[in-house]
């Protein structure tokens, strides 16, 4: 069994504070992006992850991934219909878990 770490850090410097709130939003994208990569790839034990944004003046504060990104739904849905997974990538995604047709 293999148990690794990973870390990312992005530090920023905004003049402009509402530009910190985009930056947030980006990282959680970010992180449940990744996060479901690691969930195609996991064996019995599920990945974790966790979001740490740590101010200056307020410290290191959690971010809740699942509740900050709810609150922010409706810019994420898309403007156009979408169509189910292709075969290509169902194809791909059953490789990857080691399942055959």
């Amino acid at each position: 069994m293999s148990t690794q770490n990973w870390e990312i850090r992005l530090r920023t410097n905004f003049s402009d504070r509402d530009k910190d709130e985009a930056a947030k939003l980006n990282v959680i994208k970010a992180a449940r992006h990744l996060y479901v990569l690691m969930k195609l790839l996991q064996d019995e034990v599920t990945p974790e992850i966790v979001v740490i944004g740590n101010d200056w003046f307020a410290g290191a504060k959690e971010i809740n991934l699942h509740e900050d990104i709810l609150s922010h739904i409706e810019e994420e849905q898309p403007t156009h219909e979408t169509e189910g997974v292709s075969d290509e990538m169902m194809q791909a995604l059953m490789e990857m878990k080691g399942i055959s047709k």
